[in-house]
């Protein structure tokens, strides 16, 4: 005859503190990490993924009869830690986008200032001349004038002026 082992649950009084306990951890992780993400703070940062760590560990401690407590604090802190690495995500995305945007315009400034200086060679031009867009479209590399991919135009100037783009933060990485 084999005897069943014998499986130890957690006590209701244990599954009611620990899921107590969790879905506090989970609300207050919540908190924290909304005041992070909108107030842009980010020392709470980290406090936000250690309290929203340890509402999963007491929402699993809770044991296999966890509390309705336990279950919503254990989805409500891995909504938190989803939340932070979106919290995370999401600014570094749009601070990449905006560099990539600057930095595409700031190479087709510089590709129009040598289609000038090539222009103002070929045709004899003197300095204080000034191209159309349609002159240095065919000294381009693609054979046809830039855009700035921020919506911004482009003063092409004098030969001898650097040419500008009308998004100002575009100019200062260019000059």
């Amino acid at each position: 005859m084999s005897e069943t082992p014998h499986v130890k649950y957690a006590s209701p009084h244990r599954i009611r503190f620990l899921g107590a306990t969790c879905l506090k951890l989970g609300i207050v992780a919540v908190i924290v990490g909304l005041t992070a993400a909108f107030t842009r703070i980010g020392v709470l940062v980290p406090f936000a993924l250690v309290i929203g760590l340890a509402g999963i560990i007491f929402g699993h401690w809770a044991g296999p009869r966890r509390s309705g407590k336990a279950l919503v604090g254990v989805l409500l802190s891995y909504a938190v830690a989803a939340g932070m690495v979106f919290g995370v995500m999401i600014p570094n995305y749009a601070r990449a986008r905006n560099l990539a945007i600057t930095t595409e315009c700031a190479r087709n400034l510089r590709a129009i200032d040598e289609a000038k200086q090539q222009w103002a060679v070929k045709f004899r031009k003197g300095n204080k001349e000034i191209p159309a867009a349609n002159d240095l479209g065919p000294l381009m590399k693609d054979g046809k004038f830039p855009l700035c991919p921020g919506g911004g135009n482009y003063n092409i100037r004098a030969v001898t002026e650097t040419p500008t783009c009308s998004v100002d933060s575009h100019n200062s990485k260019f000059e």
